[in-house]
């Protein structure tokens, strides 16, 4: 057997593993990467870039902080960041259970992003640097880790932007919060046939919170609340989300490739066709907001997946939709982006301990894996190809000093593999076979 070597930031993204250093500029509102093609797009007028800048550049604290980035405009960088400043010194923002708590979400989705942005301009003195981050840390921070237990755009968007805040304050322990968050709320969220029904018991979800919907893979938990209104709201807050952690190196997209994939073209086809296509009665909703985009991106601009549906109703109504609440103009950061040049996520994550109480991963002569808890109890067991499809990921429970064997089933036993082993107090092992 041997281990092959793979470039060390590709094998950190596919594991799926939390932040430790934060790679900056790196939120939902696109990494460096994406910012500078935009960048070169706009100089030369092109579209759909350009028109949705001229309407984007004078809109809150993130379409300045935009306009600065994309066009280098000083009045927008001093706009941006006096939007900014206008939270310093805020009260904490407290709020109740239910809608108080998603407006306040909506809030700091937005704010962060251009924090983070703005983080690039040299002019941001560091005494009002440090301002903002306390802000975000006084006001809005507390709020976001106390989850909503309403309907699931709550809590998904709270969880977009608790990851965009601890980005811009590279506060790995709210990332991780985040990222374990979103891990449930994914499933609990967006329906797949292959899931335990248990997953649904989640954050004040449960099967039975679900509008009653015909269930198919890919419905979400408010599709038929309002027949795609919230579920928008939803989508692109979990697309976010997902986006960000990439950014970082942690790639919950993967896991989750059957899953979103299926959520965008159910929606897609219902709401380019107008049609619920079964899965609720009464007609789709005729709001249309400026979505969908940031997972396109993924999954078709970089990862080549057909997404048919999901493209027809980006172009007969999404790029031209709405600029609402935790949607803010994703044709402009991440519409039409070649990644022919790029490279892969540069996020650094966690040290992986190599102690004799984590679980350790050996390769058998049949071509099954091994598990062996040794010190600690295992939770969960991930294995990728190596073109990053999902061969397993399940939820176990290993006591320690136990064992189990993972069959590959026909995948081939000299196949590259990457495996992710996590137990119950955090500690991740990683392996990459051949």
């Amino acid at each position: 057997m041997k281990i092959r070597k793979i470039p060390i930031i590709a094998v950190l993204a596919l594991s799926g593993l939390s932040a430790a250093a934060f790679v900056h500029p790196g939120t939902r509102s696109a990494s460096k990467y994406e910012l500078d093609f935009v960048k070169e797009k706009i100089k030369l007028g092109s579209q759909p870039w350009a028109g949705h800048l001229a309407s984007a550049k004078n809109s809150g604290a993130l379409g300045p902080a935009l306009n600065w980035y994309l066009t280098g405009d000083e009045g927008s960088a001093k706009a941006a960041i006096a939007s900014l400043s206008s939270w310093n010194g805020h009260g904490a923002y407290d709020p109740g259970p239910n809608q108080s708590s998603l407006e306040g979400a909506w809030v700091y989705t937005i704010l962060a992003p251009a924090a983070e942005i703005m983080n690039q301009y040299p002019g941001w003195k560091d005494a009002d640097k440090t301002a903002t981050k306390n802000m975000f840390k006084q006001v809005f921070l507390n709020s976001a880790l106390g989850m909503s237990t309403w309907n699931g755009n709550c809590d998904l968007t709270q969880i977009d932007g608790l990851l965009s805040m601890a980005v811009f304050l590279d506060d790995k322990t709210s990332f991780d919060a985040g990222i374990d968050r979103l891990r449930k709320r994914l499933p609990a969220y967006f329906y797949l046939s292959t899931d335990d029904p248990s997953v649904r018991n989640y954050g004040g979800s449960n099967s039975g919170s679900w509008f009653g919907p015909k269930w198919t893979d890919g419905v979400t938990q408010e599709t038929c609340r309002d027949n795609n209104h919230h579920a928008q709201f939803a989508i692109a807050a979990a697309l976010s989300a997902l986006e960000t952690a990439y950014l970082q190196g942690v790639d919950l997209y993967t896991p989750n490739q059957t899953r979103m994939v299926a959520a965008m073209e159910l929606m897609g086809k219902q709401l380019a066709t107008g049609d619920m296509q079964g899965v609720c009665g009464g007609a789709v909703t005729g709001d249309r907001y400026n979505t969908l985009e940031i997972g396109y991106n993924h999954y078709h601009n970089r990862k080549g997946v057909p997404m048919p549906n999901t493209w027809s109703a980006i172009q007969k109504s999404l790029r031209n939709g709405a600029q609402q609440f935790n949607m803010f103009h994703e044709t402009l950061t991440n519409g039409d982006i070649d990644y022919t040049n790029s490279q892969p996520p540069a996020g650094i994550v966690s040290s992986m301990s190599r102690n004799s109480i984590s679980p350790s991963i050996s390769f058998r002569s049949n071509g099954g894996l091994e598990i062996s808890s040794n010190g600690t109890q295992v939770s969960e067991i991930t294995v990728l190809s190596l073109n990053g499809s999902l061969i397993q990921h399940s939820s176990v429970n290993m006591a320690p000093g136990s064992s189990q064997v993972i069959s590959l089933g026909g995948q081939k036993s000299t196949g590259l593999y990457f495996v992710t082993v996590r137990s119950s107090n955090g500690i991740e092992t990683f392996k990459s076979f051949k």
